[in-house]
């Protein structure tokens, strides 16, 4: 996306809330830890730590990306980096850029 297409940064939250709360719901995640919109690391700008990381939980975890993608009208882009908590050196990494979890 370039700087005229990214997101509000209220738009943005909203939408990260929504796609936080349905991974929760789902049980899905351990955690999710957001960037700013404008933000990515590892060409990601969220990051879900899941308990095991088998296809079926991935497959889960991006139709809940697309969802809230079109609920907000493809508005968003929400690219997840998905991980298990054995990744410590990514869930730090994520944290140390002031993500909002």
């Amino acid at each position: 996306m370039t700087p005229e297409q990214l997101p509000s940064k209220e738009l943005w939250d909203k939408a990260i809330n929504e796609f936080t709360e349905k991974l929760y719901m789902l049980g899905l995640a351990v955690q999710v830890l957001a960037l700013n919109p404008n933000e990515q690391l590892y060409e990601s700008n969220v990051l879900v730590v899941v308990e095991h990381d088998d296809v079926n939980v991935i497959k889960s975890v991006l139709d809940v990306k697309r969802d809230v993608e079109r609920r907000f009208e493809d508005k968003v882009s929400i690219n997840p980096l998905i991980v298990t908590k054995r990744e410590e050196r990514i869930i730090n990494a994520f944290k140390n850029r002031n993500t909002v979890d």
